[in-house]
């Protein structure tokens, strides 16, 4: 039985696009015969270290608990080092990559240099990361042109998930091999399209609807703002089908915004 590691920062329950992706790219790999093992970060200590389930076996490595919501960094202590050894004795076959810049990234770099394993990368993303403060945006973006000069040392081969990811990758003089599309559970999408949500809403309102994670970086921040102004004249609605660090705080400073969840 062929054996993948696919290293990424983070894994569910934790909630976002590159989770979901990891999750279907596991399950299919799984009903297809392979063993997969996903190696992530411990952002939550309540959560195993090592925790096997129908999709994967889950390694999960401890994380100091600064950035760990936005950019997980490992430790690299007696208890990593442990977890590694575990992984190696699994002889993987083939590693896979999620992102150029976590250090999950760099770690599992460092494992399949040293095991001689092949791999690929799979980018994620299509800009950098957008922050309040141009000075920390300008040294985000050459802190990850220094880790992406890092990578490519170790891994030849990258893919993205959409064409706008490969086209980013150019930015980085990446020539990307393809596109790797994210999936969905055509069953799961079949369940919620049968079913009718409920919303408090009139029914004669303009309807404005946001689908992801509620995090400044989707530019949730933004359509509040877009949305509080336009409501001055217009009778619309806000409804938002998502989850994330900014949730909590939306909904209690604008109880008008309908949330699904």
């Amino acid at each position: 039985m062929k054996k993948i590691a696919i290293f990424t920062g983070y894994y569910l329950p934790h909630v976002g696009g590159v989770e979901r992706y990891t999750y279907h790219l596991a399950s299919e790999l799984s009903k297809h015969g392979y063993k997969v093992f996903i190696i992530t970060c411990r952002y939550d200590n309540s959560l195993k270290e090592v925790e096997e389930t129908k999709e994967a076996v889950i390694y999960r490595l401890p994380t100091y608990s600064f950035f760990v919501n936005r950019h997980p960094i490992l430790k690299f202590n007696k208890k990593q080092k442990k977890l590694i050894k575990e992984i190696q004795k699994e002889n993987i076959d083939f590693c896979v990559f999620q992102t150029r810049f976590w250090s999950t990234t760099m770690q599992g770099g460092v494992f399949s240099r040293r095991n001689k394993i092949p791999s690929i990368l799979i980018e994620h993303g299509t800009s950098h990361f957008t922050q309040d403060n141009k000075i920390i945006e300008t040294l985000g973006a050459w802190y990850e042109h220094f880790l992406t000069s890092i990578v490519k040392t170790f891994n030849k081969d990258f893919y993205g998930v959409s064409n706008e990811c490969v086209k980013w990758l150019e930015h980085f003089k990446i020539v990307s091999k393809g596109v790797l599309y994210n999936s969905i559970d055509t069953q799961e999408y079949d369940e919620y399209k049968n079913k009718k949500y409920e919303l408090a809403i009139d029914e004669n309102k303009i309807k404005i609807v946001f689908v992801g994670r509620v995090i400044q970086n989707k530019g949730i921040c933004e359509l509040v703002e877009a949305y509080k102004n336009l409501k001055k004249n217009y009778d619309i609605s806000l409804i938002i089908a998502g989850d994330g660090l900014l949730k909590d705080k939306i909904s209690k400073e604008n109880p008008d915004i309908v949330f699904t969840r």
